[in-house]
């Protein structure tokens, strides 16, 4: 596991999502009780960007999340 994601679960992690390495597919995620599930690419050939991607992916579904309610 490469220190960039590392360090995006530590900061996830304290937001409420949950990093599952793997799914049905092969791909591991994160999840959170309410806003739902982001995957992450599983070889990407950048971490630090894919880090990046994942995190504004979070953010979208936080605030498509914020404004259904």
């Amino acid at each position: 596991m490469n220190t960039h994601l590392r360090h995006l679960i530590k900061q996830l992690k304290a937001l409420g999502w949950t990093y599952e390495p793997t799914q049905t597919n092969g791909a591991p995620h994160f999840i959170h009780p309410e806003y739902g599930k982001v995957i992450v690419a599983s070889t990407p050939a950048d971490w630090e960007d894919e880090c990046r991607y994942t995190m504004q992916r979070i953010h979208k579904v936080t605030r498509r999340y914020l404004a259904t309610k």
